[in-house]
């Protein structure tokens, strides 16, 4: 430190002040050995619960996708279900209304029943589409 006190007073660069400075600096001879036994219980810790933390991971992550798919399905609307009676005779009066043939009104009452069909009642009730 004396070193440091005598060169304090006198035009030194910040450069040489640093340089000074490092030899002051010493580590212990210890620091070495405990620095790697510190790792090395680290590592350790690691592989003893990395496993343990993926496994808590991936069965929270199940969890919440089975969670999520649940209120998924039970938020959906449940799908009109028809006889096959209500079906045939849907398709009947469609083909009469419209002058098609029944197979083809029968594709059009069966797509009216899939779910998002933005067409589902006008297809369903039989009314035909108007036109301006």
């Amino acid at each position: 430190m004396n070193d440091l006190q005598q060169h304090s007073h006198g035009d030194d660069s910040i450069e040489e002040w640093i340089e000074r400075a490092g030899n002051y600096v010493r580590p212990s001879d210890e620091l070495r050995p405990r620095v790697l036994e510190k790792v090395r219980q680290q590592t350790q810790q690691r592989k003893q619960t990395g496993p343990l933390l993926g496994m808590i991971g991936l069965g929270l992550a199940a969890t919440l996708s089975f969670v999520w798919v649940g209120q998924s399905l039970q938020s959906m609307a449940p799908l009109p279900r028809m006889t096959s009676e209500e079906v045939e005779h849907r398709a009947v009066m469609r083909s009469s209304m419209t002058n098609q043939s029944l197979d083809w009104a029968l594709m059009e009452i069966m797509e009216a029943q899939r779910p998002n069909s933005t067409s589902s009642l006008r297809f369903a009730t039989g009314e035909t589409e108007k036109t301006p």
